[in-house]
């Protein structure tokens, strides 16, 4: 029997692919067969969208920008009640009552005596400082406060605000996506994930990292007198040396130690060049580099690419507790669900997803007690179904099992859903002139986040103002009636 030349093979292609056409032009428009059977031609036009994808996308951002400020009454006694008015925009409470934060409202109050922390963890929604810069500047410059937050020793993309390399020597090592065999323990901290150098090499005893300023940004993010190491060695000691704008500024010995330490090391300005310089026969593990100011309120973006968000269960909760308690964290932000949304094939699946992030809250609170916990939902993402464009099918269904779960937990909820202008949505973001999301209908573009996290702001700060506008209506008596 004689094999089959390409030719034969092109021949055999143009013949079929002729054939599927000439069928699909007396296919019935609905297929044949019933669900979940049925059997369909894909309509391959790519401008066919869902018949219900007309959203006004001027109109809709029109009235988010003219939503006036959450209104705020007090309540009699020693209680601070806010009276709300809740829009699609704003945080939602259980009830209606934003008491869960207002530890955190008290905390930026006295943020010019000690730091106030923020983690801001997420997938690669928040990618590149996205939406996170946006939160960091605006509650620095009401509250004070300098300094990106903690940055990844070993990053998978660069930051908005710090330029940043490594000796060719370092590997990165995280607590979700791939899993390095090597890696035989759960001790990621913070950042969920960590570098260590290379030590096979006779030479090798040495990893060195840069970090400089942008040359463009917020003065504030790129700015910082204050950097803290974390970092643990379990296999040795170690030494770091830290040099700045050339000159050796700081020098300490590592010692052995399975728990996450801290080196905090005062600058005495923002170097164009801060240089560490780790020494050890056996690389210790560095969690994550914190820039800062010693006050004001530091916002660290955590970009987990990727991530179901599920993986807080899955690492050593104590040594992340740890790094929350040394940087004063008082507010944890959890943004995920675009690596969920896909693969959720009904409501009761978009709940068990609901579960599990629960689970995750359940363990971040009992790790950073006095922190206050914002859920935000996912955003709207869009697939073809029958050959249109549309939203997936349990995204609504996903972002309001979230939502509930937050309730449950004494969490704030912010609806990014709604914000985009709920089902199909994604469409008109991408469809913008110019475009706020990307062709993949999932991921925004830089000035997509920059107006999602204006508007991420604008609901922490309303809140915010409305606490501190009832707590000032109190009378100074009111805590002795």
């Amino acid at each position: 029997m004689r094999s089959l030349t390409p030719f034969h093979s092109l021949i055999l292609l143009l013949v079929l692919g002729i054939s599927c056409l000439g069928l699909s032009m007396v296919w019935p428009e609905n297929g044949l067969g019933s669900d979940p059977w049925k059997l369909r031609f894909y309509n391959w036009n790519p401008n066919a969208v869902d018949s219900t994808a007309a959203l006004d996308m001027s109109a809709h951002l029109a009235q988010l920008d003219s939503l006036a400020r959450i209104d705020s009454l007090r309540r009699l006694h020693d209680t601070v009640h806010v009276q709300r008015t809740n829009t699609i925009a704003s945080l939602q409470f259980k009830d209606g009552l934003s008491l869960p934060f207002h530890g955190f409202f008290e905390a930026l109050d006295s943020a010019h005596v000690r730091n106030v922390d923020v983690f801001h963890f997420g997938d690669s929604q928040i990618e590149c400082d996205r939406m996170t810069q946006i939160l960091r500047m605006q509650l620095q410059s009401t509250f004070g406060g300098y300094g990106p937050g903690m940055i990844s020793p070993v990053p998978l993309v660069a930051t908005s605000h710090i330029v940043q390399s490594q000796s060719p020597n370092w590997k990165r090592c995280t607590a979700y996506g791939y899993q390095d065999s090597k890696v035989k323990h759960s001790v990621y901290g913070a950042m969920c994930s960590f570098g260590r150098f290379d030590c096979s090499a006779a030479d090798s005893t040495e990893g060195s990292i840069e970090l400089s300023p942008t040359r463009f940004g917020d003065v504030r993010n790129k700015t910082y007198r204050l950097a803290r190491v974390y970092y643990r060695c379990p296999d040795g000691l170690a030494s770091l040396r830290v040099e700045s704008d050339g000159a050796s500024i700081w020098h300490a010995h590592l010692p052995q130690t399975a728990d996450v330490s801290m080196a905090e090391i005062p600058l005495p300005q923002t170097p164009q060049k801060l240089r560490l310089v780790f020494r050890a026969m056996q690389s210790p593990e560095v969690h994550g580099i914190q820039l800062e100011e010693p006050t004001g309120v530091s916002v660290s973006n955590i970009a987990l690419r990727g991530s179901d968000g599920f993986l807080f269960t899955r690492t050593h909760l104590p040594a992340m507790g740890r790094t929350f308690a040394h940087e004063n964290t008082r507010l944890i932000i959890l943004q995920f669900g675009g690596n969920s949304i896909p693969y959720i094939k009904s409501a009761t699946h978009a709940q068990q997803c609901a579960d599990q992030l629960g689970n995750q809250i359940r363990a971040l609170r009992a790790i950073a007690p006095h922190a206050a916990i914002l859920v935000v939902g996912p955003s709207d993402m869009s697939t073809s179904v029958d050959g249109e464009l549309q939203s997936y099918p349990y995204v609504a269904a996903y972002n309001d099992a979230i939502k509930a779960k937050a309730f449950e937990l004494g969490c704030a909820f912010w609806d990014m859903y709604a914000v985009m202008g709920g089902k199909n949505s994604m469409i008109a973001w991408v469809n913008h002139q110019p475009p706020y999301a990307g062709p993949d209908y999932t991921h925004f573009t830089p000035i997509g986040a920059r107006k999602m996290g204006e508007y991420l702001a604008k609901a922490l700060l309303d809140e915010y103002h409305a606490w501190k506008t009832a707590k000032s209506s109190i009378p100074k008596t009111a805590s002795t009636l």
